[in-house]
């Protein structure tokens, strides 16, 4: 299971990045989720872990636009 959740957020992420750059891996954990709802306080929620990525996405967006417009 937990293989195959890292090749879906490396996808996500790779899908994202629309072929600008190549993403290998994204791993973020441990996680609060449905096998263990009562984790850790310092334990990403599935929200985090999806900010995480969404602002992962976004920066890698804003890199290639400044190093493709000539401002780095």
């Amino acid at each position: 299971m937990h293989g195959a959740a890292v090749l879906m957020m490396r996808e996500a992420l790779s899908a994202g990045l629309r072929g600008q750059r190549r993403a290998n891996h994204l791993l973020l954990g441990p996680n609060i989720n449905r096998s263990r709802p009562n984790g850790d306080s310092s334990w990403l929620t599935a929200d985090q872990a999806g900010e995480v990525d969404c602002g992962c996405k976004s920066s890698m967006r804003l890199l290639v636009q400044r190093r493709t417009s000539g401002r780095v």
